[in-house]
């Protein structure tokens, strides 16, 4: 993920609520939290980026990226265009971080 993508996102669809979350949870976890919270404020979200950081130290799962798929896979059954991305991050408090960004017509 680039500045660009949020430029993109930005020019097609209105920016409502940024929710970050960070913990020692999976990927999947911390997705579904924010999703959950993301929610509670937004009715129908028209696109999301989703920015995952984990420290090199703890290595990304399988069972999380299938997860992942699982959460991606439900959005987009409500036609919500996702652009997601993942890197390693020595810059974050705990080991995995999630950076949900919402967007609405």
């Amino acid at each position: 993920l680039d500045k660009k993508d949020y430029e993109v996102f930005s020019s097609r669809y209105r920016p409502l609520l940024l929710v970050a979350v960070d913990g020692d949870s999976t990927l999947t976890e911390l997705l579904e939290t924010a999703l959950k919270e993301a929610e509670r404020h937004v009715a129908e979200m028209a696109g999301v980026i989703v920015s995952m950081s984990y420290k090199p130290s703890c290595d990304i799962l399988m069972e999380e990226l299938s997860g992942m798929s699982d959460v991606f896979g439900k959005l987009s059954e409500n036609d919500t265009e996702i652009v997601w991305g993942m890197k390693q991050s020595t810059d974050i408090e705990n080991n995995r971080s999630v950076a949900l960004f919402v967007f609405g017509q």
